[in-house]
């Protein structure tokens, strides 16, 4: 699939939007792109497959950040629906209240303990993506739905600005001698880097670990716990009917995926892709690998089904 969206200043005051390129060929993905993403709420619904049975409840477009280029104000101008442009705290509570909306069906909301853990969720994932985005340019989105029919959550964290890559090797002074002499290190066991493993796969891997980020200080409180706590989330969650919960990351030209039975690499905060849990030997493919195009900063996706330990019986006062 290829797309192209573009709003053209006319005349002061009116923008006229343009958005080209082909749908995918599979009906059931087209009609996810138009029925759930940012092209819905730009371009509205297309007739064509507006009466396709998805079986998903999107929720709002949530839209943040703090650059100097104010993408989500022209954004605005000609969306269609609802945007939500809201503080950390009402982005956290608009997904939790979505989440628990969802269950009413069954009789079920969420418990306090099932609030807090899609609250945390929901906020470690925005404060370690705006930490990475910098200041330059930095513009967040958020989107997702709830599969009916198998009970599945999706979320997307769609973020522009700096990749993991640039963020911790440019833009982070106290982290580059660290990261440098982690870079020596493997040059030193296997060489220079390849197409198939390269530098910035590396590094963002480096960047996902315990106790590192780019904004790390030699002499206080380490700081980069924030994706230790989202994939404990993770690896917390357990497998349902017809739900394999996954998450993966974009970030430049690297994607990383995993799923519920890749746990075994993972180990007290640190994600390592092989059986020797080696940071330095070489990483299974399927969980890192390089993209031949580049997005300029990081998709963070969850799939995953909603926890009996999350939900509670709902009473007349709820």
């Amino acid at each position: 699939m290829f797309l192209i969206f573009g709003i053209n200043c006319e005349e002061e005051g009116k923008r006229k939007k343009d958005v080209l390129g082909t749908n995918p060929k599979k009906e059931n993905i087209n009609a996810l792109l138009w029925g759930n993403s940012l092209f819905r709420h730009i371009c509205g619904k297309d007739e064509e497959i507006v009466n396709y049975d998805l079986g998903i409840e999107p929720f709002n477009l949530i839209a943040g950040g703090k650059s100097e280029v104010e993408l989500i104000k022209i954004f605005k101008l000609g969306i269609n629906g609802d945007i939500l442009l809201d503080p950390l705290k009402d982005n956290c509570t608009y997904i939790s209240n979505y989440i628990s909306n969802s269950q009413k069906e069954k009789g079920k909301i969420l418990s306090p303990f099932g609030y807090n853990c899609i609250n945390s969720l929901v906020g470690e994932i925005l404060t370690n993506s705006k930490e990475h985005l910098g200041n330059e340019y930095s513009q967040y989105f958020i989107t997702g739905f709830f599969k009916k029919d198998i009970g599945e959550i999706n979320l997307s964290f769609i973020n522009f600005g700096d990749t993991f890559y640039h963020g911790i090797k440019y833009n982070s002074k106290d982290i580059k001698e660290t990261l440098n002499e982690m870079i020596k290190t493997y040059k030193m066991q296997n060489g220079e880097f390849s197409e198939d493993f390269t530098e910035e796969m590396f590094c963002t891997l480096y960047a996902l670990q315990f106790k590192i980020s780019r904004e790390y200080e030699k002499n206080g409180e380490i700081r980069g716990t924030g994706m230790k706590a989202v994939f404990d989330f993770f690896f917390s969650l357990k497998e349902k009917e017809k739900i394999n919960p996954t998450f993966t990351l974009i970030s430049g030209n690297t994607k990383i995926q995993f799923d519920i039975n890749d746990k075994k690499y993972y180990n007290k905060g640190i994600l390592i892709f092989n059986d020797n849990n080696n940071f330095f030997k070489e990483q299974v493919r399927k969980n890192i690998f390089k993209l031949k195009n580049f997005f300029p900063g990081t998709i963070i996706s969850l799939n995953f089904g909603i926890e009996d330990s999350w939900l509670k019986e709902i009473e007349k006062n709820d």
